[in-house]
């Protein structure tokens, strides 16, 4: 009981947490504590036991001793140890412990509550000192009281209970020592496990460090005597170190709570709740979240947005990061990388080449890409698997390798296997998807990436992102009737554009969001990427924590509960960049388009305004499911309106196809009779794919460039996205408008006021649709769809063949020579609207995702050229002769001809495919120049080393002509902040933040001189330098 109190006056002395004026008494009875321990250990011979703390409490003066103890009947006898353990603190520690070896056989029993007989029965010692005493106390002066135990050779340091009660009310302080009440042992009861203690000083190694720890490391430098300043240097340096006493096993439950945070550099938790069932090791964080944002909420003293809750409790370094929203770089740790198969196969090109053994955060890749729309489920499946074999084989042995789960073809789309699997609330997620952003649906913060940005985070390099603003969307009032969470999006569209979000996470919070499904909050985050948002995010509810329990989290449910407050909702007062009010009572039914998302139409107007544009009136197809709505909620909301229909004799008019969201979708709404329903009324149910939202539809009822009009529950409606058809006029909305309108078979249909016409001649009007949020009878999960990696993958083989047309080994981009880049030429200068999909189209061009020399071939194809207004036809500035873009750029290459695009606002809009920026980077491009960038495409084109150039005067789009020459000048000192000057003759600084002025050489002689910005930071100015991300990470991992 000495040494345990004796460690516990060390822990208050180091904590701090005492008063000042505290110390000297403390300090003082330490030492009584030591001259007691000395003289209690004389008295027993040479049969005693050293303390673990004896070095850091011993005393440079020798206590002095009475020869003569009284040990039995009041009788003096010389003690014949006493001199010995005199002589013995006068030598080296290291000797004293070689003695003790020979001396102390076993160690000794530290007793119990009923001590054995004695031979020295009348001996009392002090419960505070130790020392020998009857009543009381000569070294101390404390009072003995009678129900102080008596200690014997046997049972010696058993103290009096009250007494030793009484000290731990005046010395123990529990803030000091342990957070919670586990004892460090049964034969320590009062003595509590002291993990918070050796977290808080192991962060302060590592903030001095400044590098990953391995355990050893972690347990040893969590016991520094002094974290703050002790020298640390392996082999070299001494330590100082604070032991810990228990030697038993200390409380499992509570060493394996707090395993992650103190043992673990990649995920701390706070209990025992997996964060998935496929990632069964890997616990829930909360407590690290909590404690991160705990660090920035001091920082920044102001109360703070669920969005930046979530964001910068993942922060790298909370404690120093700079946080300025629409400023600064935040350095980032997400939780996990998800990516789909057709952005994965570059993805994992690039983790390969990078050398690494094995990704450092759970990831996944999901086939849904590679799946064709052609007849029905299951025979466009079983042709997908057939024309994929080479690339599917080629990303499971991957997966394998290097640690990657494996979802196969048919299990669904990417989205939705996260939200039924993966995400959390809390959760902090990139994906190589731009509608990534669906997990908000469940509160987690998901961002689509290109390739490079996960190949980051799966090589464990911090995560960059700019510190995004924060728009908030406050509803009121409920969703009901025809309403559907689709048209909460569709209306925010309307309101922001399809730019509006750029640079900013969208925050919906209000009293409206409760009376949305979880699935429902999912549609509007996953359509949140077409207004340009980082990401979109719901604060966490009941309707959430339904969800997680019907898909079988209901653990992650209840520790998502007790964190409500602290981590999953926004705190009162906090502050938005802008406000959107929207009242869900008088939310009317929209359907956006054509060729744009942000091109509203209420219901009501939406007749109107098709034939006031000269819209084809009647519907070819309508089309349901994809990422954004394919729920069950959604299912069967649309199998009652097919129901009624189908009650009064009629059916859908047009082609109605139905996409599950994922194999569980399928099954349970085979089982549940919903997709029969669809049968019956004339609906085809395709392959658990993205299919035709992707473009992925082998359409036959209409030829290329004919006129028509189709309606689709999905996100996204560019020119020709669906179906390759630049003529066809898509138009999104929820999937109840679209199953109401496949019946009507018109736009001009408001199944709000207008009737329809049974098989009797009489008319009737639809219902409102309901369905049930979750399934009754619970989710049936299907086919089993899921490979999960290997421990060890490191005999698993990967193949590439050299042949192949669809898989290319990458090989680096070559670094910048250092020189200015001189009087390029113009590849073209686009017109209007130039998406990802103008860039690299997808369709056809999927199947050569991983050749990055084939699918370069479809480079800037669906661009429209501004000097003829055609697609895919520019002049050669070289030969004068007219070719297609890819053509031209394969011979500026050849001949050594550097070049760069124009582009007009928000280029690069859409999809999050790197290949966008890939392709002109192998084809000899080194700047892109626009009015504006969306957000995952400037950043690509940073990964890949190119120069993404803004003009600081929009206007001077315009002094740019096709047969420019363009001159970069100062590339030498670029940095962060300052202006890359474009002149002939004379050149500044190039730094980050700061404008390029930029020099265009006309044909005619003319010369003009223009300022282009950029956003580079020093990081970033380094790929740019190296020649990609991939390269500089080669680089540092070199040095």
């Amino acid at each position: 009981m000495v040494n345990v109190m004796k460690g516990v006056l060390v822990e208050c002395r180091e904590s701090g947490r005492i008063k000042e004026a505290d110390k000297k008494r403390v300090l003082d009875e330490a030492s009584r504590k030591r001259r007691a321990r000395k003289a209690l250990e004389a008295l027993e011979q040479d049969n005693f036991h050293d303390d673990p703390h004896a070095d850091l409490v011993m005393s440079k003066k020798i206590p002095k001793f009475q020869d003569n103890l009284d040990v039995s009947k009041n009788k003096k006898k010389k003690h014949k140890g006493a001199d010995y353990f005199k002589a013995k603190y006068r030598k080296s520690f290291a000797q004293l412990l070689e003695e003790d070896k020979a001396l102390r056989p076993d160690p000794p029993n530290y007793g119990s509550a009923q001590a054995p007989p004695s031979k020295f029965p009348d001996r009392h010692f002090c419960a505070v000192c130790g020392f020998p005493s009857n009543y009381t106390c000569t070294s101390c002066g404390t009072r003995m009281s009678y129900c102080t135990r008596i200690i014997t050779r046997k049972a010696k340091r058993a103290a009096a209970a009250a007494h030793a009660m009484n000290l731990q009310q005046r010395l123990f302080h529990a803030s000091c020592v342990a957070s919670s009440k586990v004892a460090i042992s049964k034969f320590d009861s009062s003595v509590y496990m002291p993990y918070e203690k050796l977290t808080s000083r192991i962060e302060i190694v590592k903030k001095r460090l400044n590098r990953p720890l391995t355990l050893a490391e972690k347990v040893l430098y969590s016991h520094l005597d002094d974290p703050q300043n002790q020298e640390i240097q392996r082999g070299v340096s001494y330590l100082r170190l604070r032991p810990d006493r228990a030697k038993r096993a200390a409380a499992a439950a509570h060493a394996m709570n707090l395993q992650q945070r103190l043992f673990h550099a990649s995920c701390v938790a706070s209990s025992k709740v997996a964060i998935s069932k496929f990632d069964s090791s890997v616990y829930m964080p909360y407590e690290k979240l909590t404690s991160r944002i705990e660090i920035v909420k001091k920082r920044l003293n102001r109360p703070l947005t669920l969005a930046e809750k979530v964001l910068y409790s993942h922060l790298d370094d909370p404690q120093n990061q700079e946080i300025q929203r629409g400023v600064s770089y935040l350095r980032l740790r997400p939780d996990r990388v998800a990516m789909q198969d057709a952005t994965a196969q570059m993805a994992m090109l690039q983790f390969i080449s990078s050398g690494l053994k094995r990704v450092a955060v759970p990831s996944t890749i999901h086939c849904d890409h590679l799946i064709e729309a052609q007849i029905g489920g299951e025979q466009d499946l079983k042709r997908a698997k057939d024309i994929n074999a080479e690339v599917y084989k080629f990303l499971s042995t991957a997966g394998a390798k290097y640690g990657v789960g494996f979802w196969k073809p048919g299990s669904g789309i990417i989205h939705q296997i996260i939200l039924e699997n993966y995400a959390f609330p809390g959760l902090l997620m990139i994906g190589t998807d731009s509608h990534t952003p669906n997990g908000g649906g469940l509160g987690g913060l998901c961002i689509g990436v290109g390739g490079a940005d996960a190949v980051d985070v799966m090589a464990d390099i911090p995560w960059e992102l700019k510190c995004p603003n924060v728009i908030g969307v406050h509803l009121t009032g409920k969703i009901s009737g025809w309403t559907s969470p689709k048209d909460v999006i569709l209306k925010v569209a309307d309101i922001l554009t399809v730019k509006g979000g750029t640079g900013a996470i969208i925050e919906y919070h209000g009293k409206g969001v409760d009376s949305i499904s979880c699935t429902g909050m999912a549609t509007i985050c996953n359509m949140g990427a077409e207004i340009g948002a980082t990401t979109s995010i719901f604060p966490f509810n009941n309707r959430m924590a339904s969800y997680l329990k019907s898909t079988g989290r209901a653990g992650i449910a209840t520790e998502a509960t007790k964190f409500q407050g602290k981590l999953l909702s926004p705190d009162h007062g906090c502050k938005y960049d802008d406000v959107i009010e929207i009242n869900l009572d008088k939310l009317e039914p929209h359907v956006n388009g054509p060729f744009t998302p942000d091109l509203a139409h209420p219901i009501s107007k939406l007749g109107e305004n098709s034939k006031k544009n000269g819209y084809p009136m009647d519907i070819r197809v309508g089309l349901i499911g994809s990422c954004t709505n394919s729920s069950y909620e959604d299912m069967g909301r649309c199998a009652a309106i097919a129901k009624d229909a189908l009650a009064h004799g009629i059916k859908s008019k047009i082609p109605f196809n139905v996409t599950p969201g994922s194999e569980q979708i399928r099954a349970t709404i085979e089982r549940d009779g919903i997709a029969e329903t669809f049968r019956q009324f004339g609906g085809t149910v395709l392959a658990n794919a993205c299919g035709p939202c992707i473009g992925q539809w082998d359409r036959k009822d209409v030829k290329k460039g004919e006129k028509n009009t189709i309606v689709t529950s999905y996100n996204r409606n560019f020119t020709g996205r669906n179906d390759a058809n630049p003529a066809t006029h898509c138009f999104v909305t929820s999937p109840e408008l679209v199953t109401a309108l496949s019946i009507a078979g018109s736009l001009d249909f408001n199944p709000l006021t207008d009737s329809l016409k049974g098989a009797d001649g009489k008319e009737f009007k639809l219902k409102a649709p309901f369905g049930d949020e979750l399934p009754n009878k619970g989710f049936d999960p299907g086919q089993d769809t899921y490979d999960a990696p290997p421990a060890d993958g490191t005999q698993v083989k990967v193949d590439v063949d050299p042949k192949s047309t669809r898989l290319q080994l990458l090989d680096p981009f070559d670094t910048w020579d250092g020189n200015d880049l001189k009087e390029m030429t113009v590849l073209i200068k686009v017109k209007g609207k130039c998406t990802t999909d103008h860039i690299s189209a997808a369709g056809p061009w999927l199947k050569y995702r991983g050749h990055l020399d084939n699918i370069s071939n479809n480079m800037f194809i669906g661009a429209v050229n501004s000097e003829n207004s055609e697609m895919n036809k520019i002049k050669n500035q070289v030969t004068g002769e007219w070719g297609g873009v890819p053509d031209v750029a394969r011979f500026y290459k050849s001949k050594g001809i550097k070049w760069v695009a124009v582009g007009d606002e928000n280029y690069g809009e859409g999809s999050s495919r790197e290949h966008a920026a890939l392709e002109p980077r192998h084809l000899g491009g080194r700047a892109i120049i626009v009015k504006s960038f969306a957000r995952i495409h400037e950043t690509n084109l940073k990964k890949q080393g190119l120069l993404p150039l803004t003009f600081a005067d929009p206007a001077d789009y315009d002094k740019i002509q096709p047969t420019s020459k363009i001159s970069l000048l100062g590339l030498k000192d670029i940095a962060p902040g300052q202006p890359i000057e474009c002149e002939i003759k004379q050149a500044d600084d190039i730094a980050p933040g700061q404008p390029i002025e930029c020099e265009i050489k006309q044909a005619d002689g003319k010369v003009h001189r223009i300022q282009l910005n950029h956003t580079l930071n020093e990081q970033q100015i380094g790929w740019f330098k190296a020649g990609s991300a991939l390269n500089r990470m080669k680089q540092l991992a070199k040095q």
